[in-house]
């Protein structure tokens, strides 16, 4: 028991140790990334591929990492997500999707 009490003790201490970490260079490039995202869905609401074509700067983008970012935003209510005929539409929160 001492044992693994000193193991766990150990794996604490990594965990825990130096508090908040440095975000990571993609983090830091996804950020700018959903910031491009928020300003293209200010104007009207939209599927992702309709989001890709939009704007130039998420051409480069594929549709599987502008999902992950917008889930995200989903996360942090930044966006509202509004299934129409199973189509997944992207909107800012005040936004209104008619059918």
């Amino acid at each position: 028991m001492a044992f693994l009490d000193e193991r766990i003790a150990i794996t604490e201490k990594k965990n825990t140790s130096g508090g908040e970490k440095k975000p990571t260079k993609t983090q830091l490039e996804n950020e700018g990334i959903k910031g491009v995202i928020l300003s293209t869905l200010s104007a009207t609401p939209m599927t992702i591929t309709e989001l890709l074509k939009s704007n130039a700067e998420l051409a480069g983008y594929t549709n599987q990492k502008i999902s992950a970012l917008l889930t995200q935003l989903l996360k942090a209510e930044a966006v509202v997500r509004t299934e129409v005929k199973g189509k997944a539409y992207y909107a800012l929160p005040s936004t209104d999707i008619a059918e």
